[in-house]
């Protein structure tokens, strides 16, 4: 019987990406309708269009090395360098993302006295960065039972 569990990834990880173009898509809208509304704010709209982009296009990157994961482990390649470099990969998008987020708090915080959007962009930087913690120490089990093949040879 075949597993099923990949390809159902596979179609969720796709999903994710077309829904942070579109959501990326209707940012960019957003953007000029907010610029409209508050003009006083509309000098922010392109620096602060410029670093959600970066957390968009980071958090792509890192669902795209999340699929070469997997492609790995459909192909039975579980202990290899190859899924340890995608999954390291994964987490250094995942830090990316983050540095983007720090950027868009300090400047939303020395631009807007008392944001609220900084909450939500500190739990943004939260989950991303137990996210790739998570990656990290996955990625370290791999290269270690990787290391402990060759050493020993074994087959796992």
């Amino acid at each position: 019987m075949k597993n099923y569990r990949p390809l159902i990834i596979k179609i969720g990880l796709i999903i994710c990406i077309l829904a942070i173009l579109l959501l990326s898509y209707v940012l960019h809208e957003f953007s000029f309708q907010l610029a409209e509304e508050y003009p006083e704010l509309s000098y922010m709209r392109l620096p602060m269009f410029i670093l959600c982009m970066g957390v968009s296009l980071s958090t792509i990157i890192a669902i795209i090395f999340a699929f070469f994961a997997l492609l790995n482990y459909e192909k039975n390649q579980i202990f290899t360098i190859k899924l340890y470099k995608n999954l390291k990969n994964i987490s250094k998008s995942l830090y990316i993302a983050i540095i983007f987020e720090i950027l868009i708090h300090i400047y939303s915080h020395i631009n807007v006295p008392y944001p609220i959007t900084n909450f939500f962009v500190k739990i943004v930087i939260l989950f991303y960065f137990i996210l790739s913690q998570i990656f990290l120490l996955i990625a370290d089990i791999i290269y270690k039972g990787e290391k402990i093949k060759k050493d020993w040879d074994l087959t796992i």
